[in-house]
């Protein structure tokens, strides 16, 4: 994994085993304008020990919404921390790179961003470290992997990181008028999880929400609005799915709920 590309033909021979054509982005474009038929491509960051070969075949749940899956696929390990710790850092300063020599929203005027579970630790923590040159109409949080404070004014750890990171990770929605949607389910239970036990104690924002007091794990017990900055409140909703994920038929501690319409999700 040295460098990002567009591929297309994409014919998986399994979980993690595939093969595909190398693309121009503007070919790529082209291919999106041609099957979406109008609908605004979303590109899709997965999580932690996901692959492509298990996800295409739900990318017909998209068919009516306003948004074409455009996959971002990205290494993945059996190993947790090592996925957290290495992989999705160097994956995410890759994408930086990508975004400073191919400009996308010339291409791509109009498109949006999802990001499930580890694949938000990958942009925010990974991409975000330094400056982005790339933008999105609208941006979604889905079971986001990463610390429940990175939106507050005073992070309890590496406060000016965090502090950094989210204004440029804000920033990716340009002056579009677009919205940062944090969809959080506190009976989450592989992020409840990984907060108590994989990674350094910090409650995740996909179980609490962005606005959360002081939580070292699991769900959040108050809220407080002005823990965000004034200029980010507008850009950021809540969206608690909690009640979503048990209607859909979710087993209890459901994680893998990125799949349900992004209708559903947005709340605009």
């Amino acid at each position: 994994f040295r460098r990002v590309l567009f591929r297309s033909d994409i014919n998986p021979f399994g979980d993690s085993t595939w093969e595909a054509r190398e693309i121009s982005p503007q070919e790529a474009k082209e291919i999106i304008e041609r099957e979406g038929k109008g609908r605004q491509p979303i590109f899709i960051a997965h999580g932690w020990n996901s692959a492509i070969g298990n996800s295409m075949p739900l990318f017909d749940r998209f068919d009516n919404t306003n948004f074409y899956p455009v996959p971002v696929v990205w290494p993945y390990t059996v190993n947790y921390l090592h996925q957290q710790k290495v992989t999705a850092l160097e994956s995410g300063a890759l994408l930086r790179k990508f975004f400073e020599t191919e400009n996308l929203d010339e291409v791509f005027p109009q498109k949006s961003l999802m990001m499930h579970s580890m694949g938000n630790h990958m942009f925010f923590n990974g991409v975000c470290s330094d400056n982005v040159n790339v933008t999105f109409d609208d941006i979604f949080m889905v079971a986001a992997d990463v610390a429940f404070d990175i939106f507050h004014k005073d992070p309890k750890k590496h406060g000016n990181d965090k502090r950094e990171k989210a204004k440029r990770f804000i920033g990716m929605l340009g002056d579009k008028g677009g919205k940062v949607y944090v969809l959080y389910n506190r009976d989450d239970l592989p992020l409840n999880l990984s907060s108590t036990h994989l990674a350094n104690h910090e409650g995740r924002i996909g179980s609490t929400g962005t606005d959360c007091v002081a939580m070292p794990w699991s769900w959040c017990a108050w809220r407080k609005q002005s823990l965000i900055p004034e200029e980010f409140q507008p850009k950021l909703v809540n969206k608690d799915v909690r009640t979503a994920v048990w209607d859909a038929g979710f087993p209890y501690g459901g994680h893998g709920y990125q799949w349900e319409p992004l209708d559903r999700k947005s709340t605009r």
